[in-house]
């Protein structure tokens, strides 16, 4: 370990021989682990069957190191999107549209964040929070009846 310290660290350079003495000084970056954290989390607790709504979240960089190969799961009930996000220099804003005729009456939602260091260690941040679906006509619960019973084939 060069430097036991994150951010910019000053060290000396030495050169010496019978005839001749140097010393220099380096400047050189610590580097962390990378760290990414799910903030500003804002979600509808409860839906109705026409209403579109947006689940949007800041994935926010802690670190100085630069996370690599991020990316961002969103799972609802058993169903999953993905992106792929590469490095994360900076903090990312996202925004994923949620319709609720595409809802259950009761929805787990989890956001799961996976990212890797240089060396390719992997982290992953999670939230989970749930969405109800609520005020449901007759017609509308005789439509996700059959959407349910359907959905395996």
């Amino acid at each position: 370990v060069l430097v036991d310290k994150v951010g910019k660290n000053t060290i000396t350079a030495e050169a010496n021989n019978n005839d001749v003495s140097k010393a220099d000084y380096l400047e050189i970056i610590g580097l962390d682990k990378p760290s990414l954290s799910i903030d500003g989390l804002e979600y509808p607790a409860e839906m109705r069957f026409n209403d579109i709504a947006n689940i949007s979240f800041l994935i926010k960089k802690n670190s100085m190191s630069i996370p690599k190969n991020a990316a961002a799961e969103y799972w609802r009930n058993k169903a999953m999107q993905k992106w792929q996000l590469g490095e994360l220099a900076d903090d990312q804003k996202m925004k994923i549209g949620i319709k609720g005729a595409e809802l259950s009456k009761e929805n787990t939602i989890k956001i799961i964040i996976t990212y890797e260091d240089k060396e390719g260690s992997s982290y992953k941040e999670e939230k989970e929070f749930k969405i109800r679906l609520v005020n449901l006509t007759l017609w509308q619960k005789i439509r996700m009846f059959f959407r349910g019973l359907f959905k395996g084939f």
